[in-house]
């Protein structure tokens, strides 16, 4: 027997399959906690080479070193060099609000859209905190715990981290302590995600398929009689 049009809308709308999402996974980091500091109030920069062929985020350990707490926004933007750098082009960028208890520090990250990148080639992360006072530090370490790339520092709290002078800290083996992150592979278990709400043109098509599956046994029962 030959289903109907209307029966193949309906399970078509019925069964409309989610795709896994990609995870971020830590592809670079420098995690060893160092004793040095910047004020992440200026624009601050760490290059690095990753090993992944994608990047999707980033994150800084930041201190507050006030008794009291602090929030802000911490951007951070991914380049294929130092901004300044002729060339250089802006790859990706996110910004996330943040709250750090009196003398506390923590890791925040930034996330964006996974963006692809060549392995082993050096990529530049600036990394700036607005609203917080000066009493709030990026953590570096001067161990050179991190060899796939060095520090940079600016001396200035610009609006854009083109509109600053960089020095390159690489030399005196400062790395910031920060984590880079890739895009995971898709999770191979992931969480069944609520059914979408049908939007109102599959309303109509459903009502309509009904309409006519109600119609068809009407005719079916008169013929009977």
């Amino acid at each position: 027997m030959r289903r109907p049009m209307y029966y193949v809308a309906l399970a078509a709308l019925l069964a409309r399959p989610s795709a896994p999402i990609a995870a971020q996974v830590i592809d670079q980091a420098n995690l060893p906690h160092g004793g040095t500091f910047f004020f992440s109030t200026d624009w601050n920069g760490q290059t690095f080479k990753p090993l992944a062929g994608t990047s999707a985020g980033a994150g800084f350990l930041l201190d507050n070193v006030a008794l009291s707490p602090v929030s802000g926004n911490l951007k951070i933007e991914l380049w294929s060099a130092v901004p300044t750098a002729v060339g250089s082009i802006k790859m990706a960028s996110g910004e996330t609000s943040f709250t750090l208890g009196a003398d506390a520090e923590s890791y925040v990250d930034v996330f964006w859209d996974a963006i692809g990148v060549t392995p082993n080639t050096t990529y530049f992360l600036a990394m700036k905190a607005f609203g917080p006072s000066m009493t709030l530090h990026a953590i570096a370490t001067s161990t050179g715990s991190y060899s796939r790339g060095g520090i940079y520092y600016s001396f200035a709290s610009a609006p854009t981290s083109q509109g600053v002078g960089w020095t390159n800290y690489s030399t005196s083996v400062y790395d910031y302590n920060f984590v880079e992150y890739s895009s995971g592979p898709p999770d191979p278990d992931p969480e069944p995600e609520p059914s979408p709400s049908p939007e109102p043109a599959s309303l109509i098509l459903l009502a309509t398929g009904l309409g006519a599956v109600a119609l068809a046994n009407a005719r079916r029962v008169r013929r009977k009689r």
